[in-house]
C-alpha cells in the first residue's frame, strides 16, 4: 500500500467528533445517512462554518479521505460562504463501523455541537449534506480496518494469526450488516 504524502496538519483544523447516529432517508435509496456531531467548544467557527454552509445547495463542500497517525480521517474543505478545512479524523478500531458506512453511502451529515448533543431532525435546523469522494479510501479501506482491528485483538493477548483471521471476519460482518440496513419499501423518513 502506497502511503500518503505527509503535509503539516493545522491543528485548527482538526474537528473531532463527539457524537453520532443515523437518519434514514428517501432520497439515498432508503439507506441509513451517518450524522457527525463535530466539537466546536474548542473551536466554535467549526460551528460557525457548518451553519453557514448548510443554508446553501449541495455542492459548495469538496471532501478527500487521508490519513492522521494510522487512522482514517475525512477532509472537509468548506468553499462557501466561508472558507473553512475540516479535518475529522476516526480513531480506529471504535469508528470503523462508521467510516464504512459513511464509504458505503458516499455521503454524510455534519452537524456542530457538545459532547452529549443529539442528532438534529431535520437540514434547516444546522445539518450539512456533504458528499464524500472514496477514490484514496477505495483501495486501502479494507487493510486500514483489519489493520486497526488486529492490534486491538493483539493488545488484549489475541495471538498474531489469529487475531488476523479474526478482524477479517469482523469487516466481513459490518460490511455485510451495513449493506442491509435500508427502510422497508413502504415506509417514509424525513430528509
Amino acid at each position: 500500500m502506497k502511503r500518503p504524502k505527509k503535509t503539516p496538519l493545522d491543528q485548527q483544523a482538526i474537528a473531532h467528533i463527539v457524537g453520532n447516529g443515523i437518519m434514514m432517508s428517501d432520497s439515498f435509496g432508503g439507506r441509513a445517512i451517518s450524522v457527525l456531531i463535530l466539537d466546536e467548544s474548542v473551536h466554535p467557527e467549526v460551528g460557525d462554518a457548518i451553519r453557514a454552509a448548510s443554508t446553501l445547495p449541495p455542492g459548495d463542500a469538496e471532501t478527500a479521505w487521508g490519513v492522521v497517525g494510522r487512522d482514517p480521517a475525512l477532509v472537509v474543505t468548506l468553499v462557501r460562504p466561508v472558507s473553512k478545512e475540516l479535518v475529522i479524523p476516526f480513531p480506529m478500531p471504535d469508528y470503523a463501523a462508521l467510516v464504512e458506512a459513511i464509504r458505503r453511502t458516499e455521503v454524510v451529515y455534519l452537524q456542530a455541537g457538545k459532547p452529549g448533543d443529539r442528532v438534529l431532525k431535520s437540514e434547516t435546523q444546522g445539518l450539512l449534506l456533504v458528499r464524500v469522494a472514496n477514490e484514496w479510501l477505495e483501495g486501502r479501506w479494507p487493510e486500514l480496518f483489519i489493520r486497526a482491528q488486529m492490534e486491538e485483538l493483539k493488545r488484549s493477548g489475541t495471538p498474531a494469526l489469529r487475531a488476523r483471521g479474526l478482524a477479517e471476519r469482523a469487516y466481513e460482518a459490518v460490511v455485510v450488516e451495513l449493506g442491509s440496513l435500508r427502510l422497508p419499501p413502504d415506509s417514509t423518513a424525513a430528509d
